[in-house]
């Protein structure tokens, strides 16, 4: 896959970890930006934690899952303390990180889908 050449001030690569059985097999994986979904959290640090649902930020929330950035959905979540919200044109975790992705990176490489 050919690199964005638009996106300058990005990073070169970004490696998307969705919740799928195949995610476990890439879970020693490095990239200059990793992206996870959900309870992805649990196995192994990310950069960028996206959750879409209640449940699956409350699930964050509650056990101090942490990244350095955290990311949801705008409406009809109350936003928690060091989340920040966002707009996505998909409904799930999995193509809200998608999208995240490509905004920050040249490539985008997606596992556990």
């Amino acid at each position: 896959m050919e690199p964005n050449p638009v996106k300058s001030n990005c990073v070169e690569d970004c490696l998307i970890i969705c919740n799928g059985p195949s995610a476990v097999d890439y879970l020693d994986k490095t990239a200059p930006l990793t992206i996870g979904c959900n309870k992805i959290i649990k196995r192994r640090p990310v950069d960028i934690l996206v959750c879409v649902d209640r449940l699956s930020v409350k699930w964050a929330v509650d056990n101090k899952m942490t990244a350095p950035r955290m990311i949801t959905k705008k409406r009809p979540l109350t936003l928690p303390p060091g989340w920040e919200h966002r707009d996505f044109l998909g409904v799930d975790s999995g193509t809200a990180a998608i999208e995240v992705g490509l905004d920050l990176a040249k490539t985008v490489y997606v596992v556990g889908a």
